[in-house]
């Protein structure tokens, strides 16, 4: 089987699982909100994830991603607290690709998905 049919088999459909609602920010200056993609050992396992909230002056790492191209009727799906999230599949490509396969979660702002 050819990895792109592997992969249209993770685009997004209906689903019956509540979609993800966000918590607001703290108002002070500097807090954003970040994501961690946690591992899998399976390439093509479902993309798990966690938002935090934490504040820029403390320097967190992360990777950032932008991701406002891509064909937005090309919907894949990542899980937040079991909650589903639809992203652009080019931003579910480039997760899949940033995760690791164990150990830490990787940390990153993506503003498909940390900007509400």
């Amino acid at each position: 089987m050819k990895a792109h049919k592997r992969e249209s088999s993770f685009r997004f459909q209906p689903s019956p699982l509540p979609q993800y609602r966000y918590l607001p920010l703290d108002s002070s200056p500097g807090s954003i909100r970040l994501l961690r993609v946690f591992p899998a050992e399976d390439r093509d396992a479902i993309i798990r994830c966690e938002i935090f909230h934490t504040n820029l002056s403390s320097e967190p790492p992360y990777v950032a991603l932008s991701y406002t191209w891509g064909d937005p009727a090309g919907l894949s799906r990542v899980y937040i607290k079991n909650e589903v999230v639809p992203v652009t599949h080019n931003l579910w490509r480039a997760l899949r690709r940033l995760r690791q396969s164990s150990g830490e979660p990787v940390v990153v702002w993506a503003d498909a998905i940390c900007i509400n």
